[in-house]
């Protein structure tokens, strides 16, 4: 099974949550043993020193450590430090997996023998979810799907499970919102309308009461508004938005139940006025999770470290809106009083904001701020951002500041608008004209807006071809940029043609329109182009007849690059008709290698292989070529019911005197089947005698 992959390897697995260490001056592998496994035995410290030993000695090179969380308490400890020295020690083991945030340098620590990143789901993944989410209608599913589908940046966060289900409980919450402020949504109004929907549920399990009167699920679903629903639960959200922003400061996500009493007596010593019930309710939070059942070791996380972003985006933008409502009458370094008690003065915030703003762990807090703010302040907050210490190469400046402005939209001032909108695209054609790459790395970007490349395609001084490519490696491309790139596909210079096929090739379910298109450039008097067009529908998931038809003749082609292009583009369909079938066969005599084999490989994509199409492939176990005997043995070899006839032309294969390659393939085949006949079965026992051990092997 699964869960004893490893079973050969390792007799001892030790998962040691690096988190548990925080707050020590000092540790052994000893003391950590009987900490985690044998405090409440009797003779735990025997036990643990015993257990030490062996793993120690004879079992040393059977033991697998597990640390989970560097990213913890990575800044935790100076290098002289004895705790630095017990890492030391955990990280030289023989066998160690370590977990961490990517934001943490690991190669600091130790050398790395492999390094992978986490990255969710795929996007099969996500659709195969929102088919078998209980309690989902199809109806919903289906919206949510072109959702993600038309919302580029919501395609990243749904990698991450936690968040595609928070997406999908908070679906009725984020339509309700799009109705009541209609526009693009952003990661802000996304995480506003989860933030909604999970307070609703929490209201009730909190016993939330308005005007002496317990509210009922029926009270609470009729809250239409935000800023209704945040009056119900200011205590709650204002102590999570300063835990949250605390937390950011000093690199912790967890929070042990020490931390939440020391806050609460922080702030009452500072004058706020916090419910009696408040440590009781945090504990039937939706968005504060725990991982221990024992109270005296209970600590807290946030459900995702994009929710205690986004609390910590509220914290700022509470004292920025503030502090905005007496611009003018405030010094810098005045405190304006808010029910959060004594906060940063001005000064002090566009201190922490200037200091962070390229820091990555604060990309989402500023996107979230940007969005969140409104009016003056945010106006304030862009100048902020604007002012100096700058980046002095300036594309990292660019790529904070485009984040911000995807969110801000809406709100900002025209004026504003213009001028970040065109300082962008000045970096950007920039980058296109000394950056010596074929797209723009500033442009690639989720963030970029879309709609700066399109303009930029009817402006001359920019080389078409390279907004194009740009545009072709993004994540996900609009109507309109998919419209501007077949119209493309009839630009009279060659290397736009090229560039815009190429471009489409990103796009699994193109329109009947578009695919018509790309089926005109199969036609074009450019090979590159002819090339790409070729390539961009084999990346259909599904070709129409019309489609399959130019292909096949495409295989007739001139070029040989667009004959390989044209039989790999029909390897994606399992059924192909039997013109399409026949000129695969065609193909696999084609003087070009790389195209018979590309011919071998659709053919052997086929439900079913017809006579025909056995025998081609048979014959083609004869080619010059190794790699096309290969796959035309494989193609064979996944058919678990060959004809008659074809059996009998593998066992006569079995006796090629000439390409032992042949007679092992053709015994690998056979392999395949259920039943064999008796002149099959008489002809393995031949190889059987074969004087190549493959052969030899296959038949046996």
């Amino acid at each position: 099974t699964q869960k004893a992959q490893w079973r050969d390897r390792f007799d001892w697995l030790f998962w040691i949550p690096l988190r548990t260490l925080k707050g020590k001056s000092t540790c052994d592998l000893s003391t950590l043993f009987h900490e985690t496994y044998f405090q409440s035995h009797p003779n735990g410290q025997a036990l643990a020193k015993a257990l030490e030993a062996h793993i120690s000695g004879p079992a040393k090179d059977k033991t697998l450590f597990v640390l989970d969380g560097w990213d913890e308490i990575a800044q935790e400890w100076g290098e002289h430090e004895p705790m630095a020295g017990f890492l030391k020690q955990l990280l030289n083991q023989p066998a160690v997996l370590i977990t961490s945030r990517p934001y943490v340098d690991l190669k600091q620590a130790q050398a790395m023998d492999l390094e992978l990143e986490t990255v969710g789901f795929s996007p099969e993944n996500v659709t195969a979810y929102l088919d078998n989410r209980d309690m989902m209608t199809a109806s919903d599913a289906k919206e949510i799907k072109h959702f993600i589908r038309t919302n580029s940046f919501i395609q990243g966060l749904v990698n991450v499970p936690i968040q595609l289900d928070a997406l999908c409980y908070s679906w009725d919450e984020i339509k309700r919102m799009q109705k009541e402020a209609p526009g693009a949504m952003t990661v802000t109004a996304l995480y506003q309308a989860m933030m909604n929907k999970l307070w609703r549920k929490d209201m009730l399990r909190l016993g939330k009461r308005e005007g002496g009167e317990l509210l009922t699920e029926s009270h609470v679903n009729a809250i239409e508004r935000t800023s209704r629903i945040e009056k119900l639960v200011q205590a709650e959200q204002d102590f999570l938005s300063i835990l949250a922003f605390k937390g950011l400061q000093s690199n912790q996500i967890e929070f042990h139940h020490r931390d939440l009493h020391a806050l609460i007596e922080q702030l009452e010593a500072q004058g706020v006025n916090l419910p009696l019930t408040l440590e009781a309710n945090l504990k039937k939070l939706s968005f504060l999770h725990t991982d221990d059942d024992k109270e005296s070791q209970r600590s807290y996380h946030f459900m995702h470290l994009t929710f205690q972003e986004f609390f910590a985006a509220k914290f700022l933008v509470r004292h920025l809106q503030a502090y905005a409502k007496v611009e003018g009458t405030a010094a810098p370094g005045q405190v304006v009083p808010t029910s959060l008690g004594v906060m940063p003065s001005r000064a002090e915030l566009d201190g922490f904001i200037a200091t962070h703003k390229y820091n990555p762990r604060y990309e989402i807090v500023w996107w979230m701020v940007a969005g969140l703010l409104k009016g003056a302040a945010l106006e304030n907050f862009f100048n902020v951002l604007a002012q100096s210490p700058r980046d002095l190469i300036g594309m990292r400046h660019q790529e904070m500041m485009m984040g911000c402005l995807n969110e801000a939209r809406l709100q900002l001032n025209p004026a504003t608008l213009d001028k970040l909108e065109a300082e962008l695209t000045q970096w950007m054609h920039f980058e296109i004209k000394n950056g010596g790459g074929d797209d723009s790395h500033l442009g690639r970007q989720r963030v970029f807006p879309e709609h700066l490349l399109l303009k930029s395609l009817n402006q001359p001084e920019v080389e078409k071809n390279k907004v194009i490519a740009t545009l072709g490696v993004r994540p996900a491309l609009s109507s309109s940029a998919i419209s501007a790139l077949l119209a493309a596909l009839k630009d009279q210079d060659k290397e736009v043609r090229d560039a815009a096929a190429w471009a489409l090739r990103s796009e699994q379910a193109l329109s009947d329109p578009a695919v018509l298109a790309l089926i005109a450039a199969l036609k074009d008097q450019n090979g590159y182009v002819r090339y790409a067009a070729a390539s961009a529908l084999g990346s259909q998931q599904t070709l129409s007849a019309p489609a399959v038809l130019a292909l096949i003749a495409a295989l007739k082609d001139q070029d040989k690059e667009v004959r390989e292009a044209a039989a790999s583009a029909l390897l994606s369909q399992q059924t192909l008709p039997d013109p399409a079938v026949l000129a695969l066969i065609a193909a696999l005599k084609d003087q070009n290698q790389y195209v018979r084999d590309a011919a071998a490989r659709a053919l052997g994509e086929q439900q079913t292989l017809s006579d025909p199409v056995v025998l081609a492939l048979l014959a083609a176990l004869k080619d010059q070529d190794q790699y096309v005997r290969d796959v035309a043995a494989r193609a064979l070899g996944e058919q678990q019911t060959l004809s008659d006839p074809a059996v009998l032309a593998l066992s006569a294969a079995l006796k090629d005197q000439e390409n032992e390659y042949v007679r092992s393939a053709a015994a690998r085949v056979l392999i395949s089947q259920k039943t064999l006949s008796e002149p099959a079965l008489l002809a393995l026992i031949v190889a059987l005698k074969d004087q190549n051990e493959y052969v030899r092997s296959a038949a046996a």
